[in-house]
């Protein structure tokens, strides 16, 4: 009996293709002379799904504002030469918005463009000394400056501008800090959340989150708690949640779940830096100014939540609840800064944690 042969045709068009794929269609018109033929088709399918969805969205926000500055300057962003490219880079340094160990991702975005177009690659030895020479100096630049608390008012303006982007990227972003800060949990604890970790729950409008914390010197005990976050001051928080999880499921499909709550295709959440890179993409999204030698860090919204929950008047002993804080630990108050004034998203984060007779009486103009 003759083998059975399957047959594999590519036909459909890929969910997410490459943001430029008119300029690869252009590419491919002067390259084959047509692309009305069925292989031109089937090829040009395959060029422009080389990478996740994920991917391709991450990388043509970053080549975007490359080819914002490429503009604004009279330089031209393709090709690219290297010294466009390096600017580029001496660029964001001076900005100070953008870690230098990211500075990666944006090279790779750049040369992703370059390759799909069959542009030569900017990639210089250059590059390389920039970005190792950035990282030292914004290391040193962070030793002497203190972390400064991720302002609440900040994180409710997270929400609404989640709320008016289409970019399943930024929402993702805006949504895993807006939810960390709501827990002020650890960027770790954000990112690694499982799929099915946190849950959303209309009536009361509120997040119940399933924490797994690892105790002991060798951290293999691990325990859990749960967490209900009454967002009913908020239910904004709870209506971007629920938009990431539609962009979620159609970036995935009806056949896929994904491992981690905050995952997109093609990503690992169980090891790496994203929510450090989440963090970044949301002040590129909505910038917050800090006053001078102060800095912001991943690590300011657990600072800035529990100093926002201090503010207004809340139990240490409920906060420590919230954050994970023993009771009675001095870590805590490394976390809560007295400088910090209360305010209207101060209140609307955790305000439920108030009295309620205390509750009703806070105002804010």
């Amino acid at each position: 009996m003759a083998a059975r042969q399957q047959k594999y045709t590519c036909t459909a068009v890929s969910s997410v293709p490459a943001p430029w794929q008119d300029l690869i269609q252009q590419v491919a018109a002067d390259r084959y002379g047509s692309v009305t033929a069925p292989e031109v088709q089937s090829l040009l399918r395959a060029w422009t799904s080389s990478l996740s969805p994920a991917t391709y969205t991450g990388y043509f926000s970053k080549f975007r504002k490359f080819a914002e500055f490429c503009l604004e300057r009279h330089l031209s962003p393709l090709p690219a030469q290297d010294a466009t490219v390096e600017l580029f880079l001496g660029w964001m340094l001076s900005e100070g918005r953008v870690a230098a160990h990211l500075f990666p991702q944006y090279l790779s975005a750049i040369r992703a463009v370059h390759r799909d177009l069959l542009l030569p690659l900017p990639n210089s030895s250059v590059m390389s000394l920039i970005t190792q020479g950035g990282k030292h100096l914004q290391k040193a630049l962070v030793i002497t400056q203190e972390s400064f608390p991720l302002p609440a008012d900040a994180v409710v303006d997270f929400i609404f501008a989640g709320l008016s982007s289409g970019n399943l990227v930024q929402v993702r972003a805006l949504c895993a800090v807006s939810v960390a800060f709501a827990f002020c949990c650890r960027g770790s604890t954000g990112q690694g959340m499982f799929f099915d970790d946190l849950k959303v729950v209309s009536e009361p409008p509120s997040l119940v989150l399933v924490e797994s914390v690892r105790k002991g010197h060798t951290h293999q005990d691990r325990t859990q708690r749960s967490l209900v976050v009454d967002v009913s001051k908020l239910p904004a928080l709870l209506s971007l949640v629920q938009l990431f999880q539609g962009m979620q499921r159609e970036a995935f499909g009806p056949d896929t779940t994904p491992t981690h709550f905050w995952q997109l295709p093609g990503e690992n959440l169980a090891q790496g830096t994203h929510f450090e890179t989440w963090f970044y993409q949301c002040l590129e999204v909505v910038p917050v100014s800090v006053p001078d030698g102060f800095k912001l860090h991943p690590h300011c919204v657990r600072k800035g939540a529990a100093s926002a929950a201090r503010a207004i008047g809340v139990a240490l002993e409920k906060i420590c609840r919230l954050g994970g804080w023993k009771l009675g630990s001095k870590s805590v108050w490394q976390y809560i800064d007295p400088m910090v004034k209360s305010s209207k998203g101060a209140a609307l984060f955790f305000g439920w944690l108030l009295p309620t007779a205390v509750d009703t009486l806070l105002t804010f103009v």
